[in-house]
């Protein structure tokens, strides 16, 4: 009886428990994403006054400009991009010639195939006209097989392999085996 008290004093308290962060989730929730929209525009606005005081406090580049800034560093990406896509054309234009290669590779064996397939034919067509000179042989269905009844062959006689024979002396018996 106590043990049920407990279960249900335990089960009660958990659905309790449940209850409470299901309501008060979507209030969490809220909070971690304003917090964190804070901290970044916080860390990007610290990090731009830090490194403009920094720039300000040198003598030389007193007229700083974040547009000349943004513009430096859009012109040195543009360029690496451009150098990329040069890299990038010159292999296209690598695969492309050997595929061609490839492709000139192939197109000489296949006339290559049709042209040794030519010879091959003209080949047997010469030996054919050679061979017409010379006595031709008769077909292998001319010739006569003699066939062989079973009363005109000669068997074998059947023999049985001979025993050998193992005298008594030789014969062992179980009471001298031990």
């Amino acid at each position: 009886m106590v043990e049920i008290i407990i279960s249900a004093i335990f089960i009660a308290s958990v659905a309790g428990i449940a209850i409470i962060v299901r309501r008060t989730m979507p209030r969490v929730q809220q909070v971690a994403e304003s917090s964190s929209q804070i901290k970044q525009i916080n860390l990007a606005e610290s990090l731009k006054t830090t490194l403009v005081a920094l720039i300000k406090k040198n003598p030389h580049l007193k007229d700083f400009s974040w547009m000349d800034f943004m513009q430096k560093i859009l012109l040195k990406g543009r360029v690496l991009v451009m150098k990329a896509e040069n890299k990038i054309s010159d292999y296209i234009l690598k695969l492309k010639k050997r595929s061609e290669e490839q492709q000139k590779k192939e197109a000489t064996l296949l006339d290559n195939y049709w042209h040794d397939l030519r010879t091959i034919v003209k080949t047997k067509k010469l030996s054919q006209k050679k061979d017409t000179k010379t006595p031709t042989v008769k077909p292998a269905t001319d010739l006569k097989i003699k066939t062989i009844l079973p009363h005109e062959t000669s068997p074998r006689p059947i023999t049985k392999p001979k025993r050998k024979r193992v005298l008594h002396s030789q014969k062992k018996s179980p009471q001298n085996s031990l």
